[in-house]
């Protein structure tokens, strides 16, 4: 009797490792307490990836463990970097409750969020990530990727938008939109409104490649927004198979910016002719003394 105790109790511990293998498998691991164990008042980076091989649910709970460390960590944490790549890790409600978290690093100076390839990311998950943004106002270097996030639409521009107003310390400004096909033109128009707001913005970088219904006068649009950058030495764009763009945009990009340094525009070199060396040099006048030019032509 006692032996076949034994044998049932240690099926039970089996059929209890099976249905919970990841409780077994992390626990007691990415214990805020301990991490943070003799840190106080020191610099500190934080850094997580959704990793592939990972089942989703083991990526949900650490994720959620992840949230905890940065409510913890509070004001020690200078630098951000979440890696969410992968597109079926994770629901609407755990990444609420991640960008909820980030609202509470007041000191935070650099951000980094991959969420590339997450096709459930719409206008309202970048309305709760925003709201966790506006109160970053040490913020000095942001990064968003939005590549292949497909159901972005010009209302999430209106978010970014609002919150790039209240982030008055911000010198370099990453977004990629790859593929974002539902922007338009008014998207572009409104996320420009708050680009000028940032006179202390160095460096610029958005990619718009394949954002198919954007014409000239988005980039145009855009264009004046920075003009009001002051500061601004560094822009790098990509219109690479934005079918809609002719060869005017080459005089329209750059145009005005006075302190501009460097230059780098990524492109599909079918779109245009030879005419747009002629619009490029119109408006090369208007630009600051140039120190790097750079095309890269993409097919």
């Amino acid at each position: 009797m006692i032996g076949d105790t034994g044998v049932q109790d240690s099926q039970r511990t089996t059929e209890r490792q099976k249905i919970s293998p990841i409780k077994n498998k992390y626990q007691g691991q990415f214990n805020p307490k301990t991490v943070l164990k003799g840190l106080k008042n020191r610099e500190i980076s934080q850094k997580w990836r959704a990793k592939g091989e990972r089942k989703w649910t083991e990526n949900l709970l650490m994720l959620k463990r992840f949230s905890k460390m940065i409510k913890s960590s509070g004001k020690m944490t200078k630098d951000l970097t979440v890696d969410l790549t992968n597109p079926d890790a994770f629901t609407s409600k755990v990444l609420f409750q991640l960008f909820g978290s980030i609202k509470t690093l007041a000191c935070l100076e650099s951000l980094s969020i991959d969420l590339s390839h997450c096709s459930m990311i719409d206008e309202k998950t970048v309305e709760i990530l925003c709201q966790g943004l506006k109160r970053l106002g040490s913020l000095k270097n942001l990064s968003l990727n939005f590549h292949r996030c497909w159901c972005l639409n010009d209302k999430a521009l209106v978010h970014l938008s609002q919150v790039l107003k209240k982030l008055v310390s911000l010198q370099r400004i990453y977004m990629n939109f790859n593929t974002c096909q539902q922007f338009t033109d008014q998207g572009l128009l409104i996320l420009s409104q708050g680009l000028r707001k940032l006179s202390s913005l160095q460096n610029v970088a958005l990619d718009f490649w394949s954002c198919s219904r954007l014409t000239n006068e988005a980039f145009k649009d855009l264009n004046k927004g920075l003009k009001r950058c002051e500061s601004l030495k560094s822009l790098d764009i990509g219109f690479a198979c934005c079918d809609k763009l002719d060869n005017k945009v080459f005089g329209i990009i750059g145009d005005g910016l006075g302190s501009l340094e460097s230059l780098k525009m990524n492109l599909t070199g079918s779109l245009f002719s030879d005419g747009a060396l002629r619009y490029f040099n119109q408006g090369l006048k208007n630009i600051g003394p140039l120190k790097n030019l750079s095309f890269n032509f993409l097919r």
